[in-house]
């Protein structure tokens, strides 16, 4: 098998442990000429490498790197407020596209935001917070009492 090597420093990757306790964490690898290198790298996207500043499930990502076919890297760029990678040399159309809907969605969610800080009787998030202040006591229905309860309705009697 191929030896894994790093995109930055060129020397071999090493596994150096995962997420514990977190269903689908990281895997992290780091270079063995720096250990201050980390790489995330998520099971469901296996050939995708992230540079992180500490190996913990709160890390912040710094690079992105795929991993090719032939074993060389790419690198790669996050689209500013969204979740799309595309390669670092790449400025065309689907950048833009992909630039310009994360950025009206932030805005949308900003938007959002602002409005329940400006209202917050309507927000249903605090709503959903303080459901329990709102429950009545509930207690058991008392024994049967031996009485029983009809209703005698009387009809006039008339001729159609």
């Amino acid at each position: 098998m191929k030896k894994l090597l790093c995109p930055i420093t060129q020397s071999e990757l090493v596994y150096i442990g995962y997420d514990e306790g977190v269903m689908d964490g990281n895997s992290y690898y780091s270079p063995i000429s720096d250990s201050t290198i980390i790489f995330a790298v998520h099971p469901f996207s296996r050939n995708i490498y992230t540079q992180v500043e500490s190996a913990s499930y709160t890390a912040k990502d710094i690079r992105y790197f795929k991993l090719l076919e032939d074993h060389t890297w790419q690198e790669l760029k996050r689209v500013p407020h969204g979740d799309g990678l595309f390669p670092i040399n790449q400025n065309d159309t689907e950048w833009d596209k992909a630039c310009a809907q994360s950025l009206i969605k932030y805005e949308a969610y900003v938007a959002k935001e602002k409005y329940w800080v400006e209202h917050p009787n309507e927000d249903p998030r605090i709503r959903a917070k303080t459901i329990g202040y709102d429950s009545v006591q509930v207690v058991p229905i008392p024994p049967p009492s031996n009485m029983l309860f009809y209703i005698d309705m009387q009809y006039n009697e008339t001729k159609s």
